[in-house]
């Protein structure tokens, strides 16, 4: 047994956080851990994920194991999900998620953000300690990498995964994929496209061929990006990021209803996303099918509430669709909880535009003035310049309240500094 036992990793050293709901549970995981080898002095636990992500800004930890379950607020999946937008763990960090859910929903939906195991309650000692030793046999070869990313130097954290490649033969996929992704982050397409091609070369690897078809979607080849895309898919029906791609490629080929199609296919295999309900929206809503867009962006509203992904964008796309229901009520109801929730001056310019359009539409020509007015002295007092969206909807509004002239002149000053 002696000898067995030198074999494994040493984690007295290491530091963990504890995220789970149930103080019982806090207080077992963290008397495996010390079976495990942790000390104590090094284990942190919170109870919710306002807690976690306190503690995440202040604190970089080795291992995270996170309930997916945490009652009121944010869950499991969302806590991993900020952590990673906001960068407040990198690639060294063990993430584990552990739940008593089997369903396909909740576990493809934390896979989309990719921890490093899944661990079905209840959990043992010798499971832990198994699943630990072997990530962390992987997560030192990416020690230097994550210093330098966590200080923002990509040319740094590119020539360490090239230097680890050469030494480091059993973690060659995933240094492979990182250094390809950041590549192509940077914009260096041609350099990311060689790795891309040496990957497939040996092997049709998903993620590969995906990174090829990012390439080619980026050169405005869609025809050759959804070729790569329809093959992952058809290889690898969960493939979840080859759909919201493959929705993205036939909507820049003008295919709308083909991406609608795309996007309730990987809905129904994870609904739990706000991107994907919120690009389903858009897309059903484009098509004028406003049941289904009211549904999506309700969804997207809702799961959006303790995600940092929540999109003002799927509130307007609400609004917009209640006034296309004639519905104005419920729209500007839905347009209220969007400045309440989001009080940024661009974003209640978005909002006045898209309510002079309600106002407009149900009838109301002296409150889609009174919008249209308020919507340019603010225009003129922030020095806010909206996006090319919202000012074809600024636009819209002007000439529907009879500025046609403003709407001219604005229109005319967007095709001047964005004439794509």
């Amino acid at each position: 047994m002696m000898a067995e036992r030198s074999t494994e990793t040493d984690f007295s050293g290491k530091t963990f956080l504890i995220i789970d709901d149930f103080q019982g549970m806090r207080g077992m995981l963290r008397d495996i851990l010390r079976g495990c080898g942790a000390s104590l002095n090094t284990v942190e636990m919170v109870a919710n994920g306002r807690e976690a992500i306190g503690l995440l800004e202040r604190t970089k930890f080795d291992v995270v194991l996170c309930d997916f379950n945490l009652g009121a607020g944010k869950n499991g999946q969302q806590i991993l999900e900020e952590a990673k937008f906001r960068e407040l763990i990198g690639p060294a960090c063990a993430w584990i998620m552990i739940t008593a859910e089997k369903t396909s929903e909740v576990v493809t939906g934390t896979a989309e953000y990719l921890p490093d195991t899944y661990l079905i309650k209840p959990i043992t000692e010798a499971t832990l300690r198994m699943r630990l030793t072997k990530i962390w046999a992987k997560k030192t070869a990416f020690a230097g990498i994550d210093a330098a990313l966590a200080r923002h130097d990509q040319p740094l954290a590119i020539r360490l995964c090239d230097e680890r490649l050469e030494v480091d033969k059993a973690n060659s996929s995933d240094l492979q994929r990182l250094r390809c992704q950041l590549l192509l982050a940077g914009g260096e397409l041609e350099l990311a496209r060689e790795g891309f091609a040496k990957v497939l070369a040996v092997r049709d690897t998903p993620w590969a061929k995906l990174g090829m078809a990012k390439i080619q979607y980026q050169r405005g080849d869609f025809a050759k990006a959804k070729t790569l895309l329809e093959e992952i898919i058809g290889d690898n029906g969960a493939y979840l990021e080859a759909y919201d791609w493959l929705a993205k490629t036939l909507q820049a080929a003008g295919k709308i209803e083909d991406a609608g199609t795309i996007l309730e296919r990987a809905a129904r295999l994870s609904p739990n996303s706000v991107l994907r309900q919120k690009a389903l929206g858009d897309v059903a809503l484009k098509l004028g099918n406003l049941d289904n867009a009211e549904r999506a962006f309700r969804k997207s509203v809702s799961l959006g509430e303790h995600s940092v992904l929540n999109s003002p964008d799927a509130y307007l796309g609400l609004a917009k669709t209640y006034s296309a229901k004639q519905s104005p009520d419920e729209a500007l109801r839905v347009l209220g909880s969007l400045n309440k929730t989001f009080d940024r001056e661009d974003i209640r310019i978005k909002s006045l535009a898209v309510e002079g359009q309600v106002h407009h539409q149900s009838g109301n020509p002296e409150l889609a003035s009174k919008a249209a007015r308020e919507l340019g002295e603010r225009m003129a007092a922030s020095g806010v310049r909206p996006d090319s969206e919202t000012t074809l909807e600024v636009a819209r509004l002007l000439m529907a309240t009879g500025d046609h002239d403003g709407a001219v002149a604005l229109l005319e000053s967007e095709i001047k500094n964005s004439p794509d």
